[in-house]
């Protein structure tokens, strides 16, 4: 056959081209299961991509609730001071200076601690 590019082709390397696939008719025939393999091929492919896009969701939804978890935890720890009481011990040594200020027994002086901690201001004179 001519090595010449096909626009310098002449009828009979046409007529020698077209002899040569007219005798592989029969040598080039695809198999009874062609079809059902290549279905079968597709959908195993399509349900791997189904699997990745339901993992890449998964992976996207984890990530943001982390940096939503993140960022209320950082926002209620900057908060903490406001959250947090104090110590049995701390409010006995508080109960037992607003005594000794205000000139009564420990345990006024708890009930003192006690509207503060509340929010109400500790009265500043004795019972």
């Amino acid at each position: 056959m001519n090595s010449l590019p096909p626009n310098h082709w002449n009828e009979s390397d046409f007529a020698e081209l077209e002899q040569i696939i007219a005798d592989a008719k029969g040598y080039v025939v695809p198999s009874a299961d062609l079809r059902p393999r290549v279905i079968d091929s597709v959908r195993e492919i399509d349900v791997q991509h189904v699997h990745l896009a339901k993992l890449r969701n998964l992976i996207i939804c984890a990530v943001l609730l982390w940096m939503i978890v993140m960022a209320v935890f950082f926002q209620l720890s900057s908060k903490r001071k406001q959250f947090t009481s104090p110590t049995s011990s701390e409010v006995e040594q508080k109960s037992i200076e607003y005594a000794t200020q205000n000139g009564y027994s420990k345990d006024w002086g708890m009930v003192d601690v006690f509207r503060e901690l509340r929010g109400g201001n500790a009265p500043n004179t004795s019972p």
